[in-house]
């Protein structure tokens, strides 16, 4: 998730957190990018992301039940991993990350979860989102899959495309209806008293981990 992308999201009323899991190694050459991702071990990544959660919920302004993970890319994989690695977890988002088509795996995913696709993607065929969907469906799991016709891969790219409208528009908004749904407007729980969202609440009292995408910057906070 780019900084600009962050930013927007906060804009939103969500906590962003944008863990630089490659500790401050990213880089824009392609070639490093690769064996960065392809080098760097899954769980090594998860628990670095553990202790980022664990600062998250244990904070006296966030509510633990309404934490969310989103990624974009290698982002993308990133997050429906840790999900399947954290049950604690209220939602996820996939932007174009590799999926997962076994529905005995998927069924461990602890919430809802949203896909986004381009159609056009030469690196993530059709037809394995489409066995991405159909495996979710096995499993149980409660999920939207969108497959954007047209669209390359990595197609939501920074804020000044997503403000443009468009393709980057259009799953930029689906993706906040998602979130709002399942963080801002759900039911939950803080110090045991059920409450829901209402419009006057803090705007950090829902949070999101964010997840870079491996060509970009490091971290942001915000």
């Amino acid at each position: 998730m780019h900084q600009s992308q962050a930013d927007l999201l906060a804009q939103e009323g969500y906590l962003v957190i944008a863990p630089d899991t490659f500790r401050s190694a990213t880089t824009s050459w392609i070639p490093r990018a690769i064996y960065q991702v392809v080098s760097t071990k899954p769980e090594d990544i998860n628990t670095d992301l553990d202790s980022v959660y664990t600062w998250l919920e244990t904070q006296s302004d966030v509510d633990p039940n309404r934490i969310a993970i989103a990624g974009f890319c290698y982002g993308g994989r990133t997050s429906l991993v840790y999900s399947l690695h954290n049950n604690k977890l209220a939602a996820t988002v996939v932007f174009y990350g590799s999926p997962e088509t076994d529905p005995a795996v998927l069924k461990n995913l602890p919430g809802p979860l949203l896909g986004i696709f381009g159609g056009a993607d030469q690196s993530i065929p059709v037809e394995e989102v489409k066995a991405f969907d159909q495996a979710l469906s096995e499993a149980g799991v409660t999920h939207t899959v969108s497959i954007y016709e047209g669209q390359p891969h990595a197609f939501v790219e920074d804020a000044a495309g997503i403000q443009a409208g468009g393709a980057q528009g259009e799953a930029w908004v689906e993706m906040l209806s998602f979130l709002d749904e399942n963080l801002k407007n759900a039911p939950s729980s803080r110090n045991g008293e059920p409450i829901a969202y209402a419009p006057g609440f803090e705007w950090y009292y829902y949070a999101m981990l964010a997840y870079e995408h491996a060509f970009g910057t490091a971290s942001h906070q915000h």
